[in-house]
């Protein structure tokens, strides 16, 4: 399928919202590298819909110059909302336009795929078995960042018996959206994280930056409340960026209220071969159905 591409020209543009924050920026950098690794061959580049370059209008020109005629998009996204549905076509197709390229299609975001969910609970159970005797709330934004990950210990496989007796609660936060049916997608996340995961969970809410229900301080004041021993506050996004140093600001300060209770920010998803092999499988579906249809 992906030859057949190939023979045809075919491109593929990976699309990052973008942040001003370098290291989220090169997390979504990274990623595309590693989508571009997996397609050996194919003229792959990374483009930003705001805050961050290239942007999408500078990495069209750079798959026109490697001959590309015809691209699939690929957008780095969670769900489907206004950057999908909407924003980021309309950037596309303008770009697309003014290089002669044709657009085959656009992949869809990430959702609740078996690899977001796994790669989840990984950075959840991550955090836990941080050594620090409070946690760390700056895991993925500080200068450490990646000797302190590197640092954990890899969570067992299967139950890990140590929190058998420790009440520890659970705290998603989404990115947030005026569109419901997204905001739905974000609380079915966590329904099927908590349902999956190997560490017990005695008490779960979820929050959102903007748009939702629980504001973020709802959401803390909801978590400072509960009778949890450790409090995971997990920004459930792609990348490092703004909202998330945010995040842990406020963690930090329910952490000085409440020294007797560990808090814990893990960092986000990143830029993780699982990701990357999983928007590789929504590009490849999206692919298919292009070339079952053979209109181009």
């Amino acid at each position: 399928m992906w030859e057949r591409f190939k023979v045809l020209n075919g491109g593929v543009l990976v699309v990052g919202h973008g942040t001003r924050l370098a290291s989220g920026v090169e997390q979504l950098l990274d990623l595309s590298r590693q989508i571009g690794v997996l397609l050996a061959g194919i003229p792959t580049e990374p483009g930003f819909l705001e805050l961050a370059e290239p942007t999408i209008p500078q990495a069209m020109a750079q798959l026109r110059t490697q001959g590309v005629q015809q691209i699939l998009v690929v957008p780095i996204l969670l769900f489907e909302a206004a950057h999908a549905l909407a924003d980021i076509p309309e950037a596309v197709d303008k770009a697309a336009c003014e290089e002669g390229i044709t657009i085959l299609g656009q992949s869809a975001p990430l959702g609740t795929h078996i690899a977001a969910l796994g790669l989840s609970d990984y950075r959840f159970r991550q955090a836990l078995r941080c050594s620090q005797p409070k946690g760390c709330l700056m895991a993925g934004g500080c200068e450490q960042a990646e000797a302190c990950l590197q640092s954990y210990a890899p969570p067992p496989v299967g139950p890990d018996p140590h929190y058998k007796n420790e009440r520890i609660g659970l705290a998603m936060v989404g990115r947030g959206t005026s569109d419901p049916l997204a905001l739905d997608h974000m609380l079915r996340f966590t329904e099927l994280r908590v349902s999956q995961s190997q560490t017990p969970i005695s008490w779960v809410d979820t929050g959102f930056f903007a748009g939702g229900q629980l504001t973020v301080d709802e959401l803390l004041i909801r978590a400072a409340n509960s009778d949890c021993d450790t409090l995971v506050v997990q920004p459930h996004l792609l990348f490092e960026g703004e909202l998330v140093r945010q995040l842990r600001e406020k963690v930090q300060e329910y952490q000085v209220k409440s020294s007797n209770r560990r808090w814990l920010v893990p960092p986000t998803l990143g830029a993780d071969p699982k990701l990357a092999t999983a928007f590789l499988s929504l590009a490849s579906e999206t692919l298919r159905e292009r070339l079952a249809i053979g209109d181009f």
